[in-house]
C-alpha cells in the first residue's frame, strides 16, 4: 500500500518576521508529511526563527543553502532533498487549513 508521504518544500529569504503563522498551520497538519525549510542564505534572522518555531519537531528540517536568489532554485533544492511520495510548495507567508495535506494526499490517491 503506498504511503503517501508529502514532501512540503518551503523556500525562505528574509521572511523571519512571516514565518510563526505557516508554521503554526504546518503544525497542526494530520498525515504522514515531511516539512523543508530551505533558506536561501538570508542575512536576517530567518534561519533561527524557523529553527526555534520547529525545535523539536521531526516533521520539519531546517537547510541552510548559499544565496541563489531565485525562490525556484530553492524549490528545486527542496524536490532533490525530499523524501514524499508527493512534493507540495507553500510560500513562507501562506497558511493551510488543518486537513488540508491529509485532504490532498486522500485526492492524489484516488
Amino acid at each position: 500500500m503506498k504511503k503517501n508521504r508529502i514532501s512540503v518544500i518551503v523556500p525562505m529569504y528574509c521572511v523571519a518576521k512571516l514565518l510563526a503563522r505557516g508554521i503554526a498551520s504546518l503544525k497542526s497538519q494530520t498525515g504522514d508529511f515531511e516539512v523543508l525549510l530551505i533558506d536561501d542564505g538570508s542575512p536576517d534572522e530567518t534561519r533561527t526563527a524557523a529553527e526555534t518555531l520547529t525545535a523539536g519537531d521531526s516533521r520539519f528540517r531546517v537547510i541552510a543553502e548559499t544565496h541563489h536568489g531565485t525562490a525556484a532554485a530553492m524549490r528545486n533544492r527542496g524536490v532533490e532533498l525530499a523524501g514524499g511520495d508527493y512534493v507540495f510548495f507553500m510560500d513562507a507567508d501562506d497558511e493551510l487549513e488543518p486537513t488540508a495535506l491529509s485532504d490532498i494526499a486522500a485526492a492524489w490517491a484516488r
